[in-house]
């Protein structure tokens, strides 16, 4: 009876050093941050790896969506739960758990600074990744003339120098993108933000390859199948394209 007095009392001061942390702030709870994107004023001028330098007038981009998803370990990425959760819950391509998400098609300009695009309620908690998915390709009449990227700009090298403008659009969609690293802690008040970079776009392109303008007072177009479409389609869909960011809302 001793024992078992004994290992009662080590097991109540067990369970009572553990009650003020059970007490805390309930990770999972749900919290509102502001969400906006973010271009890169920067990539206006800027030189290629092949020795281009590129004057970018505008780049554009139509996303859908994008998602900050849970911290998680080896063994939480063997162990992914199955269950949703009210904030949005699993995400079907990926099993991995969804902290905050925002759902609507906007156009982002690429070359612009902070951009806000609203309020959503996330799950509090830390964060370790982000995907961004493109939007069905937007009205013709839209800043992306209905492609899901617009660019338009002139390239210069050497003697030569190459007006441009034109778009693409990927073969299936939605299209995303994953592995877009990022570290911090969901907390009421946060700003989650979504960068991307026109010069990573870009920087496979081989302007010299692009076709006469029928109009020689016109830009160059970029065809679908052309070196440069496909250049840039492979230049938007890595990740290298894009970042993220969690701040305190100061």
């Amino acid at each position: 009876m001793t024992r078992l007095a004994g290992a009662l009392a080590s097991a109540l001061l067990i369970l009572a050093a553990l009650a003020p942390v059970s007490c805390a702030a309930t990770p999972g709870a749900l919290v509102p941050i502001t969400v906006q994107a973010r271009g890169t004023p920067e990539a206006t001028d800027f030189v290629t790896v092949a020795g281009w330098t590129v004057s970018l007038d505008e780049a554009w981009v139509a996303i859908a969506a994008y998602r900050a998803y849970a911290e998680e370990d080896v063994l939480g990425a063997l162990l992914r739960p199955g269950v949703a959760r009210a904030h949005g819950g699993i995400d079907p391509d990926n099993g991995r758990r969804i902290r905050a998400e925002w759902l609507a098609p906007v156009v982002v300009d690429a070359l612009g600074g902070d951009q806000r695009l609203g309020l959503v309620d996330a799950e509090t908690g830390a964060i370790d990744e982000v995907a961004v998915t493109f939007a069905d390709a937007p009205s013709s009449a839209g800043e992306t003339r209905g492609e899901q990227a617009w660019v338009a700009g002139t390239a210069t090298r050497d003697d030569e120098t190459v007006s441009f403008a034109g778009g693409v659009t990927f073969p299936t969609s939605p299209r995303r993108v994953e592995n877009i690293g990022i570290a911090g802690t969901i907390a009421p008040g946060a700003v989650l933000t979504l960068g991307s970079d026109p010069r990573v776009w870009l920087d496979e392109v081989a302007f010299e390859l692009l076709p006469e303008s029928a109009d020689p007072s016109t830009p160059r177009p970029i065809t679908a199948d052309g070196q440069a479409h496909g250049a840039l389609r492979l230049g938007l869909g890595t990740s290298r394209a894009w970042s993220a960011y969690l701040e305190a809302n100061e």
